[in-house]
Protein backbone atom coordinates (compact mmCIF):
# COMPACT_ATOMS: atom_id res chain seq x y z
CA UNK A 1 0.00 0.00 0.00
CA UNK A 2 1.45 3.35 -1.04
CA UNK A 3 1.66 6.35 1.25
CA UNK A 4 -1.21 7.98 -0.62
CA UNK A 5 -3.39 4.89 -0.17
CA UNK A 6 -2.53 4.81 3.52
CA UNK A 7 -3.56 8.44 3.94
CA UNK A 8 -6.80 7.70 2.07
CA UNK A 9 -7.44 4.74 4.39
CA UNK A 10 -6.97 6.88 7.49
CA UNK A 11 -9.17 9.69 6.13
CA UNK A 12 -11.90 7.22 5.18
CA UNK A 13 -11.75 5.67 8.65
CA UNK A 14 -12.03 9.12 10.22
CA UNK A 15 -15.10 9.95 8.12
CA UNK A 16 -16.89 6.68 8.79
CA UNK A 17 -15.92 6.82 12.46
CA UNK A 18 -17.47 10.29 12.64
CA UNK A 19 -20.76 8.92 11.29
CA UNK A 20 -21.43 7.30 14.66
CA UNK A 21 -20.96 10.67 16.36
CA UNK A 22 -23.36 12.31 13.88
CA UNK A 23 -25.93 9.56 14.53
CA UNK A 24 -25.59 10.09 18.26
CA UNK A 25 -26.21 13.83 17.91
CA UNK A 26 -29.06 13.85 15.39
CA UNK A 27 -31.01 10.63 16.08
CA UNK A 28 -32.57 11.80 19.39
CA UNK A 29 -33.72 15.01 17.68
CA UNK A 30 -35.23 13.86 14.39
CA UNK A 31 -35.64 10.11 14.91
CA UNK A 32 -33.99 7.15 13.13
CA UNK A 33 -36.14 7.15 9.96
CA UNK A 34 -35.85 10.86 9.23
CA UNK A 35 -32.10 10.73 9.87
CA UNK A 36 -31.64 7.76 7.54
CA UNK A 37 -33.64 9.57 4.84
CA UNK A 38 -31.58 12.73 5.31
CA UNK A 39 -28.37 10.72 4.91
CA UNK A 40 -29.43 9.07 1.66
CA UNK A 41 -31.11 12.17 0.21
CA UNK A 42 -28.14 14.47 0.88
CA UNK A 43 -25.75 11.89 -0.56
CA UNK A 44 -27.93 11.54 -3.67
CA UNK A 45 -27.98 15.29 -4.24
CA UNK A 46 -24.21 15.49 -3.75
CA UNK A 47 -23.41 12.59 -6.09
CA UNK A 48 -25.90 13.44 -8.88
CA UNK A 49 -23.74 16.18 -10.50
CA UNK A 50 -20.87 13.69 -10.82
CA UNK A 51 -22.90 11.23 -12.87
CA UNK A 52 -22.45 11.01 -16.62
CA UNK A 53 -24.71 9.50 -19.27
CA UNK A 54 -23.28 6.00 -18.82
CA UNK A 55 -23.94 6.13 -15.07
CA UNK A 56 -27.60 7.10 -15.53
CA UNK A 57 -28.01 4.44 -18.23
CA UNK A 58 -26.62 1.78 -15.89
CA UNK A 59 -28.91 2.92 -13.05
CA UNK A 60 -31.96 2.62 -15.32
CA UNK A 61 -30.85 -0.77 -16.60
CA UNK A 62 -30.07 -2.26 -13.19
CA UNK A 63 -32.69 -0.49 -11.11
CA UNK A 64 -34.03 -3.69 -9.55
CA UNK A 65 -30.74 -4.97 -8.04
CA UNK A 66 -29.85 -1.36 -7.16
CA UNK A 67 -33.16 -1.10 -5.32
CA UNK A 68 -32.25 -4.20 -3.30
CA UNK A 69 -28.84 -2.64 -2.61
CA UNK A 70 -30.41 0.65 -1.56
CA UNK A 71 -32.63 -1.15 0.92
CA UNK A 72 -30.07 -3.61 2.27
CA UNK A 73 -27.00 -1.37 2.25
CA UNK A 74 -28.74 1.91 3.02
CA UNK A 75 -32.32 2.15 4.25
CA UNK A 76 -32.24 -0.79 6.68
CA UNK A 77 -28.78 -0.43 8.30
CA UNK A 78 -28.89 3.40 8.42
CA UNK A 79 -32.25 3.30 10.24
CA UNK A 80 -31.22 0.51 12.61
CA UNK A 81 -27.90 2.11 13.55
CA UNK A 82 -29.68 5.39 14.25
CA UNK A 83 -32.18 3.51 16.44
CA UNK A 84 -29.43 1.64 18.27
CA UNK A 85 -27.59 4.87 19.08
CA UNK A 86 -30.61 6.16 20.95
CA UNK A 87 -29.33 3.75 23.63
CA UNK A 88 -25.76 2.75 22.81
CA UNK A 89 -22.80 5.13 22.87
CA UNK A 90 -21.02 5.78 19.58
CA UNK A 91 -17.87 3.81 20.59
CA UNK A 92 -19.86 0.65 21.38
CA UNK A 93 -21.95 0.98 18.20
CA UNK A 94 -18.84 1.42 16.03
CA UNK A 95 -17.23 -1.67 17.56
CA UNK A 96 -20.32 -3.82 16.99
CA UNK A 97 -20.49 -2.55 13.42
CA UNK A 98 -16.98 -3.91 12.83
CA UNK A 99 -18.51 -7.39 13.01
CA UNK A 100 -19.89 -6.76 9.50
CA UNK A 101 -16.77 -8.41 8.04
CA UNK A 102 -17.40 -11.49 10.17
CA UNK A 103 -21.01 -11.76 9.03
CA UNK A 104 -20.03 -11.16 5.41
CA UNK A 105 -17.76 -14.20 5.48
CA UNK A 106 -20.59 -16.32 6.93
CA UNK A 107 -23.13 -15.12 4.34
CA UNK A 108 -20.67 -15.65 1.48
CA UNK A 109 -20.01 -19.20 2.69
CA UNK A 110 -23.72 -20.01 2.96
CA UNK A 111 -24.90 -18.33 -0.26
CA UNK A 112 -22.06 -18.53 -2.78
CA UNK A 113 -20.14 -21.40 -1.13
CA UNK A 114 -17.03 -19.27 -0.67
CA UNK A 115 -14.08 -21.18 0.72
CA UNK A 116 -13.85 -21.46 4.50
CA UNK A 117 -10.24 -22.39 5.39
CA UNK A 118 -9.24 -23.05 9.01
CA UNK A 119 -7.77 -19.55 9.37
CA UNK A 120 -11.11 -17.99 8.48
CA UNK A 121 -13.05 -20.32 10.79
CA UNK A 122 -10.80 -19.28 13.70
CA UNK A 123 -11.31 -15.63 12.73
CA UNK A 124 -15.09 -16.04 12.69
CA UNK A 125 -15.03 -17.66 16.12
CA UNK A 126 -12.87 -14.86 17.52
CA UNK A 127 -15.13 -12.22 15.99
CA UNK A 128 -18.28 -13.69 17.50
CA UNK A 129 -16.56 -14.07 20.88
CA UNK A 130 -15.46 -10.44 20.64
CA UNK A 131 -19.03 -9.31 19.98
CA UNK A 132 -20.21 -11.28 23.03
CA UNK A 133 -17.48 -9.67 25.17
CA UNK A 134 -18.42 -6.16 24.01
CA UNK A 135 -22.11 -6.81 24.73
CA UNK A 136 -21.46 -8.44 28.09
CA UNK A 137 -18.79 -6.07 29.44
CA UNK A 138 -19.78 -2.71 27.99
CA UNK A 139 -21.24 -1.51 31.28
CA UNK A 140 -24.91 -1.36 30.27
CA UNK A 141 -27.73 -2.66 32.43
CA UNK A 142 -29.50 -5.66 30.95
CA UNK A 143 -32.68 -3.84 29.95
CA UNK A 144 -35.13 -4.34 27.12
CA UNK A 145 -33.91 -1.19 25.36
CA UNK A 146 -30.31 -2.34 25.56
CA UNK A 147 -31.03 -5.72 23.98
CA UNK A 148 -33.19 -4.12 21.29
CA UNK A 149 -30.27 -1.81 20.45
CA UNK A 150 -27.86 -4.76 20.28
CA UNK A 151 -30.32 -6.64 18.06
CA UNK A 152 -30.61 -3.58 15.81
CA UNK A 153 -26.82 -3.36 15.39
CA UNK A 154 -26.66 -7.11 14.68
CA UNK A 155 -29.36 -6.95 12.01
CA UNK A 156 -27.67 -3.86 10.51
CA UNK A 157 -24.37 -5.74 10.22
CA UNK A 158 -26.13 -8.75 8.69
CA UNK A 159 -27.87 -6.44 6.21
CA UNK A 160 -24.53 -4.92 5.21
CA UNK A 161 -23.11 -8.43 4.81
CA UNK A 162 -25.96 -9.72 2.65
CA UNK A 163 -25.77 -6.58 0.52
CA UNK A 164 -22.07 -7.11 -0.10
CA UNK A 165 -22.74 -10.60 -1.43
CA UNK A 166 -25.73 -9.35 -3.47
CA UNK A 167 -23.63 -6.59 -5.01
CA UNK A 168 -20.93 -9.04 -5.99
CA UNK A 169 -23.40 -11.44 -7.61
CA UNK A 170 -25.86 -9.04 -9.27
CA UNK A 171 -24.01 -5.78 -9.86
CA UNK A 172 -20.50 -6.84 -10.75
CA UNK A 173 -18.93 -4.88 -13.58
CA UNK A 174 -20.77 -1.62 -12.84
CA UNK A 175 -18.82 1.55 -12.24
CA UNK A 176 -18.27 2.32 -8.53
CA UNK A 177 -19.96 5.72 -8.82
CA UNK A 178 -23.00 4.01 -10.32
CA UNK A 179 -23.30 1.77 -7.27
CA UNK A 180 -22.80 4.58 -4.78
CA UNK A 181 -25.30 6.94 -6.42
CA UNK A 182 -27.78 4.18 -7.28
CA UNK A 183 -27.75 2.91 -3.71
CA UNK A 184 -28.25 6.39 -2.24
CA UNK A 185 -31.01 7.28 -4.70
CA UNK A 186 -33.04 4.08 -4.28
CA UNK A 187 -32.59 4.11 -0.51
CA UNK A 188 -33.87 7.68 -0.38
CA UNK A 189 -36.93 6.81 -2.48
CA UNK A 190 -37.81 3.85 -0.23
CA UNK A 191 -37.43 5.87 2.97
CA UNK A 192 -39.23 9.00 1.76
CA UNK A 193 -42.87 7.96 2.62
CA UNK A 194 -41.83 6.73 6.08
CA UNK A 195 -39.78 9.84 6.74
CA UNK A 196 -42.64 12.15 5.72
CA UNK A 197 -44.90 10.36 8.21
CA UNK A 198 -42.34 10.85 11.00
CA UNK A 199 -41.43 14.42 10.05
CA UNK A 200 -43.98 16.21 12.30
CA UNK A 201 -42.38 14.64 15.40
CA UNK A 202 -38.84 15.69 14.44
CA UNK A 203 -37.07 18.52 16.22
CA UNK A 204 -34.68 20.54 14.08
CA UNK A 205 -31.86 22.44 15.73
CA UNK A 206 -28.75 23.99 14.21
CA UNK A 207 -26.56 21.30 15.80
CA UNK A 208 -28.78 18.50 14.54
CA UNK A 209 -29.05 19.89 11.01
CA UNK A 210 -25.27 20.32 10.79
CA UNK A 211 -24.83 16.71 11.97
CA UNK A 212 -27.24 15.48 9.26
CA UNK A 213 -25.49 17.46 6.55
CA UNK A 214 -22.09 16.19 7.66
CA UNK A 215 -23.43 12.64 7.76
CA UNK A 216 -24.76 12.85 4.21
CA UNK A 217 -21.91 14.79 2.62
CA UNK A 218 -18.78 13.69 4.48
CA UNK A 219 -19.60 10.23 5.85
CA UNK A 220 -21.60 9.04 2.83
CA UNK A 221 -21.04 10.83 -0.50
CA UNK A 222 -17.38 11.80 -0.06
CA UNK A 223 -16.55 8.66 1.92
CA UNK A 224 -17.89 6.35 -0.79
CA UNK A 225 -15.82 8.14 -3.43
CA UNK A 226 -12.73 7.60 -1.29
CA UNK A 227 -13.66 3.98 -0.62
CA UNK A 228 -14.10 2.99 -4.25
CA UNK A 229 -10.93 4.87 -5.19
CA UNK A 230 -9.06 2.95 -2.49
CA UNK A 231 -10.39 -0.38 -3.78
CA UNK A 232 -9.19 0.48 -7.30
CA UNK A 233 -5.76 1.60 -6.08
CA UNK A 234 -4.92 -0.72 -3.19
CA UNK A 235 -7.25 -3.67 -3.74
CA UNK A 236 -10.30 -4.89 -1.77
CA UNK A 237 -8.30 -6.69 0.93
CA UNK A 238 -6.26 -3.63 1.83
CA UNK A 239 -9.40 -1.47 1.63
CA UNK A 240 -11.15 -3.78 4.11
CA UNK A 241 -8.58 -2.73 6.72
CA UNK A 242 -10.80 0.32 7.23
CA UNK A 243 -12.97 -1.94 9.40
CA UNK A 244 -10.17 -2.14 11.95
CA UNK A 245 -9.64 1.62 12.18
CA UNK A 246 -13.23 2.94 12.16
CA UNK A 247 -13.87 2.01 15.85
CA UNK A 248 -10.69 3.91 16.81
CA UNK A 249 -12.03 7.12 15.27
CA UNK A 250 -15.57 6.37 16.43
CA UNK A 251 -14.24 6.29 19.99
CA UNK A 252 -11.93 9.28 19.51
CA UNK A 253 -14.55 11.65 18.07
CA UNK A 254 -17.12 10.65 20.70
CA UNK A 255 -14.64 11.19 23.52
CA UNK A 256 -13.52 14.59 22.18
CA UNK A 257 -16.97 16.01 21.39
CA UNK A 258 -19.28 14.17 23.81
CA UNK A 259 -17.08 12.83 26.58
CA UNK A 260 -18.11 9.22 25.84
CA UNK A 261 -15.52 6.57 26.53
CA UNK A 262 -15.10 2.78 26.46
CA UNK A 263 -15.12 0.41 29.38
CA UNK A 264 -12.12 -1.89 29.65
CA UNK A 265 -14.36 -4.83 28.71
CA UNK A 266 -15.60 -3.21 25.50
CA UNK A 267 -12.01 -2.28 24.60
CA UNK A 268 -10.90 -5.88 25.17
CA UNK A 269 -13.75 -7.13 23.02
CA UNK A 270 -12.75 -4.67 20.28
CA UNK A 271 -9.24 -6.16 20.22
CA UNK A 272 -10.69 -9.68 19.88
CA UNK A 273 -12.95 -8.55 17.00
CA UNK A 274 -9.98 -6.87 15.29
CA UNK A 275 -7.98 -10.11 15.55
CA UNK A 276 -10.88 -12.01 14.01
CA UNK A 277 -11.19 -9.51 11.15
CA UNK A 278 -7.47 -9.86 10.39
CA UNK A 279 -7.80 -13.63 10.16
CA UNK A 280 -11.00 -13.52 8.09
CA UNK A 281 -9.74 -10.99 5.55
CA UNK A 282 -6.11 -12.10 5.45
CA UNK A 283 -4.90 -8.53 6.00
CA UNK A 284 -1.15 -8.39 6.50
CA UNK A 285 0.61 -5.57 8.25
CA UNK A 286 2.96 -3.55 6.04
CA UNK A 287 6.54 -4.82 6.13
CA UNK A 288 9.80 -4.17 4.39
CA UNK A 289 10.91 -6.97 2.11
CA UNK A 290 14.34 -7.89 0.92
CA UNK A 291 15.19 -8.63 -2.70
CA UNK A 292 18.30 -10.16 -4.20
CA UNK A 293 19.65 -8.05 -7.04
CA UNK A 294 22.33 -9.40 -9.37
CA UNK A 295 24.78 -6.73 -10.51
CA UNK A 296 27.35 -6.87 -13.29
CA UNK A 297 31.00 -7.69 -12.45
CA UNK A 298 32.91 -4.78 -10.99
CA UNK A 299 35.36 -3.05 -13.27
CA UNK A 300 38.92 -4.24 -12.76
CA UNK A 301 37.81 -7.52 -11.30
CA UNK A 302 39.41 -10.65 -12.60
CA UNK A 303 36.89 -13.20 -11.53
CA UNK A 304 34.08 -12.10 -13.91
CA UNK A 305 31.52 -13.36 -11.39
CA UNK A 306 28.28 -11.54 -10.85
CA UNK A 307 27.94 -10.40 -7.26
CA UNK A 308 24.79 -10.36 -5.20
CA UNK A 309 23.66 -7.07 -3.75
CA UNK A 310 20.80 -6.88 -1.25
CA UNK A 311 18.51 -3.93 -1.32
CA UNK A 312 15.37 -3.11 0.64
CA UNK A 313 12.33 -2.04 -1.30
CA UNK A 314 9.18 -0.45 0.02
CA UNK A 315 5.95 -2.45 -0.34
CA UNK A 316 4.00 -1.47 -3.44
CA UNK A 317 7.00 -1.72 -5.76
CA UNK A 318 8.10 -4.54 -7.96
CA UNK A 319 11.14 -5.49 -9.97
CA UNK A 320 11.24 -6.15 -13.71
CA UNK A 321 13.97 -8.42 -14.96
CA UNK A 322 15.51 -7.77 -18.35
CA UNK A 323 17.87 -10.36 -19.82
CA UNK A 324 20.35 -9.20 -22.45
CA UNK A 325 22.16 -12.19 -23.95
CA UNK A 326 25.31 -11.92 -26.09
CA UNK A 327 28.02 -14.27 -27.36
CA UNK A 328 30.59 -13.27 -24.77
CA UNK A 329 28.32 -13.37 -21.74
CA UNK A 330 25.04 -12.11 -20.32
CA UNK A 331 24.08 -9.63 -17.71
CA UNK A 332 20.91 -9.38 -15.68
CA UNK A 333 19.56 -5.95 -14.87
CA UNK A 334 16.67 -5.20 -12.54
CA UNK A 335 14.97 -1.86 -12.38
CA UNK A 336 12.64 -0.72 -9.68
CA UNK A 337 9.34 0.62 -10.92
CA UNK A 338 6.63 2.31 -8.91
CA UNK A 339 3.27 0.61 -9.16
Amino acid sequence: MSRRDLLTLVLLSALWGASFLFYRIAAPLVGPIVLAEARTLIASVALAPLLKHEHWAAIRKHWKPLLVLGIGNGAIPYSLIAYAELTLTAPVASILNAATVIFTAIVAWLVVKEAMPPRRIIGLALGLIGVAVVVGLSGYASTRLFWLAVAAMTVASLSYAASAVHSRRSLGGNLPLTLAAGQALTGSIVLAPLALAKLPAATFTLKGVLAMIALGLMSTAFAYILYFRLIASAGPTNASAVTLIVPVFGTLWSWVFRGESLTWGAGFGAIIIAAGVVLVTGIRLPSRSRMVVLTPPERGGDDGVQREQRRTFEPGTFAVENDDHSDDGSEQHRSQQQR
